[in-house]
């Protein structure tokens, strides 16, 4: 399919921003996936090393995994989605600036939910300061000092803790701050070269089926609040490429339109 020309010239010190943004989401998608915790454990690794078949269930398991491995122990108290969040909130900046000639209020609104997301996650994440107390409970010998640090992680997992079916509210609010600004952006796509229709309607469906998580978390069924992030995973996966792709064809299509004007002045000024 022929790539449809920006209608509108960018700013070529944005080209950088444009590229790293591209690769923050296709970085997300091949090494950073939510929930890589769950598809490390579910095949145990992929062999490359030892997992568990669940997540620790005592303060005290999560301390010796820790312990034990913090690397591992990181794992499954869920960097990766920490990381992934981060990543994807700058793919959305680098589209919520593309965008921005189109409709400036809606990118600006956009990029503000994107970056609240990203901030509400990485404040709602506990494995570092699960990693301190479990080097506090491994170095404590006395019997006063362990409790005290126990009840310390009971606080932290009561806040966020990644094996329960749902998660802290500011988990929730991440997802859906993130959630709403791909709805926004993909909705400017429509008609917004160079991005093609059929990522517009992708990212359209993929965040629009999270949407569905939030009022099924009321259900406190974990299938009805799993569905649709099981759902619009594909999606969300398939949406990052393509507009990874359309943010580096903005670039290069720029790029060689002003080598075109430079070559050849006379064909770019227009009476």
């Amino acid at each position: 399919m022929e790539r449809k020309e920006p209608s509108v010239r960018m700013d070529p010190s944005l080209y950088s921003f444009f590229r790293i943004g591209a690769a923050a989401a296709v970085i997300a998608v091949v090494f950073f996936r939510r929930n890589t915790a769950i598809e490390l454990m579910s095949f145990n690794g992929f062999g490359l090393f030892s997992m568990p078949e669940e997540y620790p269930t005592t303060v005290q398991s999560w301390f010796e995994i820790m312990a034990a491995s913090p690397y591992l122990g990181l794992v499954l108290a869920n960097i990766m989605d920490a990381i992934n969040y981060v990543l994807i909130g700058i793919y959305l900046s680098a589209v919520a600036v593309s965008l921005w000639p189109q409709n400036q209020s809606v990118s600006l609104l956009a990029m503000a939910s994107a970056i609240t997301g990203v901030n509400l996650h990485l404040a709602s994440f506990r494995g570092f300061s699960l990693l301190s107390l479990s080097r506090q409970f491994a170095a404590s010998a006395e019997g006063a000092d362990r409790a005290r640090l126990l009840a310390a992680g009971e606080a932290l997992l009561a806040e966020n803790n990644p094996s329960r079916p749902s998660p802290g509210a500011g988990v929730a609010l991440s997802l859906f701050f993130i959630s709403l600004a791909g709805l926004l952006l993909a909705w400017q796509m429509r008609r917004s070269p160079p991005y093609r229709r059929s990522t517009a309607i992708v990212g359209l469906l993929a965040n629009g089926i999270v949407m569905a998580h939030f009022p099924a978390l009321l259900t406190n069924s974990a299938l009805a609040a799993g569905l649709p992030i099981i759902l619009s995973a594909p999606l969300r996966v398939l949406w990052y490429v393509m507009g990874a792709r359309s943010l580096w064809e903005l670039t290069s299509y720029s790029e060689t339109t002003a080598l075109s004007e430079v070559a050849n002045p006379q064909e770019s000024v227009h009476p």
